[in-house]
């Protein structure tokens, strides 16, 4: 069971980094796109996080919530619109 509890510590400090990212780009970006943080973060560290990682990250945070949802045109050309979840930090209406 050792090397279960220390590997829970690593996945521990993983998601405490992506929260801390995540914290610190809506606090100088105010409301922003799931997208937007999530290509930040995956620009500014050198493992990334993945979408369902960050969406679980954002929801348990106590200090973030997610205020709404925008449909945004896909990225390839003939890809249709999809939704996306909007974040921002709690408290700041904007």
């Amino acid at each position: 069971m050792h090397w279960l509890q220390n590997m829970n510590g690593v996945i521990n400090m993983a998601r405490k980094l992506v929260e801390r990212k995540a914290r610190k780009f809506l606090q100088e970006n105010g409301r922003s796109l799931i997208s937007r943080i999530f290509d930040y973060i995956n620009e500014s560290t050198r493992d990334g996080t993945t979408m369902s990682e960050l969406s679980n990250t954002l929801r348990s945070a106590h200090d973030i919530e997610k205020c709404g949802t925008e449909r945004v045109p896909g990225r390839a050309l003939g890809s249709g619109t999809y939704i996306l979840t909007v974040w921002q930090m709690k408290g700041l209406e904007q």
